[in-house]
């Protein structure tokens, strides 16, 4: 929580747009760039930076106050309390605005349903994340579409659509507050390690599975819509359990695990990633053993 008399020239000097972005669930790819939720469109052409967004494709900009106003579609006014606030108060927690897919799918009907194409289908073994096996993401529930290449990986709480550009979506109606377990291991009473992203919990999944392994390490799980979508449903999910946190390298990484140290009240175990790796996906590829 900030000062509540800070002025806009305030909040924009000390809020990076790109951190704002992802605590609104807005993802990223490596480039910053995400689907623009003003117009239609199939190609990243959103980006955005510390100070402001652009949209390539309508040219639509502002600061980070018109980030939030037009991205949730509420006043400026009503974004600017949104920062000075904070999003988890109980009072104010934002709706998102759905992003316009043309799917047309209700997630409730839709989760258990593939889509067009299969993930069995030999064409789609170029866009698997490197370390991950055909058979650890076809496990984890994951089907594809082989006309756009696109994967679409079920949560509990809905469907996200991981493009082959790198972009990253959801089905209209999904909401993502629960950890997303893939392989049904929270119900056991074992330890569990967080991720932050499906691709590093696939590659510790095929790692884990590889039969070469002397003691079982614990169960992954990931974060419910990356790094900042820590949330009290979440906290109330894992409260008690003995949990291990491996988040990427990077500043994102370490303050989202901070903030999860910070909040519960029970200590958490960091499973640290050797440091010349950016996530656990890489480290793992180049033959990294965690608890070892």
């Amino acid at each position: 929580m900030i000062e509540s008399d800070l002025t806009s020239e305030d909040l924009r000097a000390r809020f990076d747009c790109r951190d704002v972005a992802e605590e609104l669930g807005i993802e990223l790819n490596h480039a910053d760039k995400t689907l623009c939720w003003i117009h239609d469109e199939n190609t990243p052409s959103m980006t955005i930076y510390e100070d402001h967004y652009l949209c390539f494709g309508c040219w639509a900009t502002g600061d980070v106050v018109g980030l939030i106003s037009t991205y949730m579609g509420c006043s400026l006014g009503k974004a600017r309390q949104y920062l000075i606030v904070g999003f988890d108060a109980e009072d104010r927690e934002p709706v998102r605005r759905e992003r316009r897919e043309d799917t047309g799918i209700d997630p409730g009907a839709w989760i258990h349903q593939a889509p067009p194409g299969s993930y069995k289908d030999p064409v789609m073994s170029p866009i698997l994340p490197e370390g991950c096996t055909a058979d650890s993401v076809r496990a984890a529930g994951v089907l594809s579409d082989r006309t756009t290449l696109a994967l679409y990986v079920p949560h509990e709480q809905g469907i996200k659509i991981r493009c082959f550009d790198g972009a990253k979506r959801s089905v209209p109606g999904s909401r993502f507050k629960r950890a997303y377990d893939p392989y049904r291991l929270i119900r056991h009473d074992s330890p569990l390690v967080l991720f932050e992203g499906e691709s590093d919990l696939w590659a510790y999944w095929t790692w884990m599975t590889s039969g070469l392994l002397l003691v079982q390490p614990p169960y992954p799980i990931g974060m419910p819509a990356g790094v900042n979508t820590w949330n009290p449903e979440l906290a109330e999910q894992l409260q008690g359990r003995e949990v291990w946190v491996c988040f990427d390298n990077d500043e994102a990484g370490r303050k989202g695990r901070e903030k999860i140290e910070r909040e519960l009240n029970w200590t958490t175990n960091r499973l640290e990633v050797p440091g010349v790796y950016k996530d656990a996906r890489e480290a793992l590829v180049a033959g990294w053993q965690p608890f070892s």
